[in-house]
């Protein structure tokens, strides 16, 4: 099998059916990736199409027309060989820049069901060459600058807005995630406190019963998981002390008062700590 046939796999099983047990191949012939040919090529558009149709995102996408790049075509080799890491590595270091909105939607749709099989330093480099991936799950530390570069781009459009809200509004995975999305928006609202009350808003009136559980859940951990999921009710907690109409505005900002009282208790908690410990060192 060579190169280029495994990514024609993988780009097809991105499209069709990424429930199924994700494909494997090699990377012979590895030089074919920068010209594979107009069916591989093909394959990789109309993924671009398949997942903005699954994104809801009309076409042309963010009203972009421009087209797929080589990424995609790369990043589904990458991951099919995933069981030979030194080679794959290489490939995935020729990865060039995202591109068009059509680029970056393929690349998503190819990394995003594949990323919970990868590991290591394979897993943060095919992260890092998907902005949008790692915006809406959780980047690898080098590709947080990138992730928040492409939510920027994101708030440049209406449609854009609306799905990075609708990504993030949803119980976060686990604390890294919480932690990253919490530090990501308290960054962003200073800069676009709608969007930020976009994302809580959602949250509240589509996943309000599951935060909850999450908040019910990290009270009791009283470890790692409250610490991230006050960061994740921070933001929040400081738009209801500095912007309090802006909130009471929001017909589906319901149900808040228990995620930033528990936020603020962890701030005071973690003072008190700072405290006892500055004190002991002196």
């Amino acid at each position: 099998m060579t190169a280029t046939d495994t990514a024609a796999r993988v780009l097809g099983w991105s499209a069709s059916e990424p429930s199924a047990p994700l494909p494997r191949g090699d990377l012979t012939g590895a030089a074919g990736l920068a010209d594979p040919g107009r069916d591989v090529t093909a394959a990789a558009a109309r993924l671009a199409a398949v997942t903005a149709a699954r994104l809801r995102l009309p076409s042309p996408p963010l009203g972009d027309r421009g087209p797929v790049g080589p990424g995609p075509v790369l990043l589904a080799a990458v991951i099919g060989a995933r069981t030979r890491p030194r080679e794959a590595l290489a490939v995935a270091a020729a990865v060039p820049r995202a591109g068009s909105a059509f680029d970056r939607l393929a690349r998503h749709g190819v990394v995003a069901p594949a990323v919970a099989q990868l590991t290591g330093p394979l897993r943060a480099a095919v992260l890092d060459a998907s902005p949008l991936t790692g915006l809406f799950g959780t980047p690898s530390g080098a590709g947080e600058p990138a992730a928040e570069e492409e939510l920027e781009r994101l708030l440049g459009h209406a449609d854009g807005r609306t799905l990075a809200a609708v990504a993030l509004a949803g119980v976060p995975a686990d604390a890294v995630q919480a932690r990253w999305r919490g530090d990501l928006l308290d960054g962003f609202r200073l800069v676009d406190r709608a969007f930020v009350l976009d994302v809580y808003e959602k949250a509240l009136r589509f996943h309000g019963a599951e935060h909850r559980e999450r908040l019910a859940e990290a009270a009791r951990d009283n470890g790692e998981l409250a610490e991230a999921t006050a960061a994740w009710w921070r933001p929040l907690a400081a738009l209801e002390r500095s912007h309090r109409p802006l909130l009471r505005a929001r017909p589906g900002l319901v149900g808040y008062p228990a995620g930033i009282d528990f936020a603020r208790r962890r701030a005071r908690l973690a003072a008190v700590v700072r405290e006892a410990f500055e004190g002991r060192r002196s």
